[in-house]
């Protein structure tokens, strides 16, 4: 299974463990990075830090990525 920019980023600089709180914090500052940059081409109406959504997007786009990155890291590893 390949590895994101992100992963190999994270696994070089700290130790490899399941479900890394230091990652998945590096998950929720990318993907909200992420949507800040996107979220104004969609809606250019409202600001971005004022929807709720957002906020519940990061959240599950990054305990997603988490969840895959530890689960699946930890397995092609051995």
């Amino acid at each position: 299974m390949k590895a994101l920019p992100t992963q190999f980023v994270l696994h070089k600089v700290t130790k490899r463990r399941r479900f890394s709180l230091l990652h998945l914090i590096t998950y929720i500052v990318i993907a909200l990075l992420i949507i800040i940059i996107i979220y104004p081409f969609f809606n250019s109406y409202q600001s971005v830090f004022k929807n709720p959504e957002v906020y519940i997007y990061v959240l599950l786009t990054s305990i997603i990525f988490w969840f895959w990155d530890s689960y699946y890291s930890w397995f092609s590893a051995s």
